[in-house]
């Protein structure tokens, strides 16, 4: 019997703990009543007060967004001012750091190549064919000045005279 009653007991504050944790993981039941809308002919029946209430409420409307334009205005000039300030920044160390050249990369395109049988019968697995489509460009740099630019131009003409491969494979 004193084992039964430990069972009983043991069940009953599962139970207990149970319908605890489930009640609170779901939150309170209880619905909100609808708000009612206040009217100024809730708040008087004058319509003078009326009209001077209502007078009241588009002058605070108006103070109170044109307080928050000003402010909005204001935290976006400060925004501004910092923005200019880091790139302002950022330039002099450009200026003040040795000049070094920026290249785009060039074009790679990537051919997936799908497994297949040769003509032999020799199983190839799926690789990839890497292809350079078109060289990068060099954006900053001092090979631009002085007569290294005259041989650059010189030698990007020859290259357009030339009839250029559309894609040179990288191996």
């Amino acid at each position: 019997m004193p084992r039964l009653q430990k069972m009983i007991r043991k069940l009953v504050l599962l139970l207990v703990v149970g319908f605890t944790v489930y009640g609170c993981a779901h939150g309170p039941k209880i619905k909100s009543l609808p708000e009612q809308d206040i009217t100024i002919e809730h708040i008087t029946k004058d319509k003078e007060k009326q009209e001077a209430i209502k007078k009241l409420i588009i002058r605070k409307a108006e103070e109170i967004a044109s307080k928050r334009m000003a402010e909005l205005a204001r935290e976006k000039q400060l925004k501004q001012k910092e923005i200019e300030k880091e790139q302002h920044r950022v330039l002099k160390q450009i200026l003040k750091s040795p000049p070094v050249p920026i290249k785009v990369p060039d074009t790679i395109l990537r051919v997936l190549i799908l497994p297949y049988v040769d003509a032999n019968g020799v199983f190839h697995q799926y690789s990839y064919l890497y292809l350079k489509v078109d060289e990068g460009k060099w954006l900053l740099g001092d090979y631009l000045l002085g007569p290294i630019k005259t041989t650059l131009m010189e030698s990007s003409a020859k290259q357009r005279k030339r009839k250029k491969k559309l894609a040179t494979p990288l191996r």
